[in-house]
């Protein structure tokens, strides 16, 4: 908007012309105090009329008559492209906030139902270890199954919730692979033995049994998919066989394993097919389905076998049956696990091992009166002795004044959280040359989660809701045969 009598010749025009200091400073380095080599620059200036416009400016070195140099450049207006890339970062930005809200949100819900899930399943177990009619154990058994689906929902929510998030951690750890497969189908055994299912399990001789990876997450896909299989098929049999996949280009060093998940259930129709690996998708949508679902499974395996480097893919024909293959890379483990050496006792440590003979005293600090009473009443009938706080500074009060072999430390607590009541704990016992094994009570079920438990001191982790077998089974584990304080 300026006459160039206005602009040539004028020492005050960078003056008018720049909106702000930062423009004009770089003007006046670039360009004024500059050799002529090019350059390119964002300048902000402000036009006659007061408006701001953006402008990308490039600076070239031209030829020059006299001693010196001189420079042309030219300018184009990017006013508009900065305002779209503004508007286009903030509507990320609240997208990646809305995102992690959601995720937020679905972790909070998660943490609150698993408490009352806990008293629901544990009181349902011991309750069918009474004596009970079978006409009071079906309905017992009615409710542990209904609350094991409720549970598998809350964890399938939670696990699309991270990949949304992009907050899913994946591990690269060795694992025995046979082992791992093995685990998992035991698993189905019971359902599919209801149903005269047989599965057969196959591996072929060129797969490595050790392999790096992420045996949780190997797991969680082949569960969904021996899941669906079970479900599905009402007559025939399962195959599940790994083989190598060697027309690929993977990374040297690596192979690339193929599974196969086979059924002969009620198969998928060619149409139905490409809504398998949706999220919240149905083959049968209709409201006279007869199975049922989140529609999620399929979904989370195909997100978590993408971002480990693998794909997911299915061939099926209605009424023969269903066949889901996929592939997964993974880096053949030569050397194994090697266990951690067992800390050494240096001279004036202080260590108290428990008299087998005596039973194990465990501190149990959780705020939740029910859940206290339910693990309290299963580790009593084992013959230990339990001794319980209500909140974080009652259980640091025990744990200053007494010994214990065990703390079950719930995290979420008044006053201290479990995180905190352990770092204080290990700061005191390294003093002390001394160690009690501590494990987290937890409705916290993630990966990230165990981890942060694990840095603050503890020494494991049991989700809620608690599987009393299971429950006792690492309770025992972390006693040890000598059982104490280490």
């Amino acid at each position: 908007g300026y006459l160039a009598e206005e602009v040539v010749g004028n020492p005050m025009a960078p003056e008018r012309l720049f909106a702000d200091a930062d423009s004009r400073r770089r003007w006046q380095q670039d360009i004024c105090a500059g050799n002529g080599a090019p350059s390119e620059m964002e300048l902000v200036i402000r036009c006659k009329k007061g408006l701001r416009k953006t402008i990308l400016w490039a600076n070239g070195a031209c030829a020059c008559t006299i001693p010196g140099w001189a420079v042309w450049g030219s300018g184009i207006d990017i006013t508009e492209r900065k305002e779209t890339e503004k508007a286009l970062g903030d509507a990320r930005l609240a997208a990646e906030n809305a995102s992690q809200a959601k995720s937020d949100f679905l972790a909070n819900v998660s943490h609150e139902v698993r408490t009352p899930l806990t008293i629901i399943t544990g009181a349902l177990e011991l309750l069918g270890e009474t004596a009970l009619s079978s006409y009071q154990q079906q309905f017992v058994n009615m409710s542990q199954s209904s609350a094991e689906t409720l549970l598998r929902l809350i964890e399938d929510l939670l696990d699309f919730s991270r990949i949304e998030a992009r907050r899913m951690v994946f591990e690269e750890s060795p694992f025995d692979l046979t082992d791992v497969l093995e685990t998992t189908l035991a698993g189905f055994a019971m359902q599919a033995a209801k149903k005269k299912l047989p599965i057969h399990f196959e591996v072929a001789p060129a797969v490595p049994r050790r392999i790096l990876g992420d045996s949780l997450r190997l797991r969680q896909v082949v569960t969904n998919l021996l899941s669906n299989a079970v479900k599905f098929t009402e007559r025939g049999r399962i195959d599940l066989r790994i083989d190598l996949k060697t027309d690929e280009k993977i990374e040297p060093g690596c192979a690339m394993l193929f599974f196969s998940v086979r059924d002969t259930g009620i198969g998928i129709p060619p149409e139905k097919q490409s809504l398998l690996f949706q999220s919240f998708s149905q083959v049968d949508g209709s409201s006279t389905r007869r199975y049922g679902g989140t529609g999620l499974g399929l979904a989370i395996s195909q997100r978590i076998l993408q971002q480990m480097g693998g794909a997911i893919w299915v061939e099926s024909e209605p009424g023969r049956g269903s066949e889901f293959f996929f592939t997964l890379p993974a880096r053949p483990a030569i050397q194994p696990e090697e266990a951690p050496a067992p800390a050494k006792i240096r001279k004036g440590d202080i260590v108290s091992i428990r008299d087998p003979r005596r039973p194990a005293r465990i501190l149990v600090a959780e705020d939740e009166a029910m859940i206290r009473h339910l693990v309290s009443t299963v580790l009593k009938r084992k013959g230990w002795e339990v001794i319980t706080a209500t909140d974080g500074a009652e259980a640091m009060g025990h744990l200053e004044n007494d010994s214990f072999d065990l703390v079950l430390m719930d995290i979420q607590m008044p006053q201290l959280d479990g995180m905190q009541v352990t770092r204080i704990l290990r700061q005191k016992e390294a003093q002390l040359g001394r160690r009690t094994p501590v494990i987290a009570l937890t409705a916290h079920a993630g990966e990230d989660d165990r981890r942060r438990f694990l840095r603050a001191g503890m020494d494991g982790r049991i989700t809620k809701p608690i599987q009393v077998g299971e429950f006792l089974q690492t309770i025992e584990r972390t006693l040890g045969d000598g059982g104490g304080t280490t």
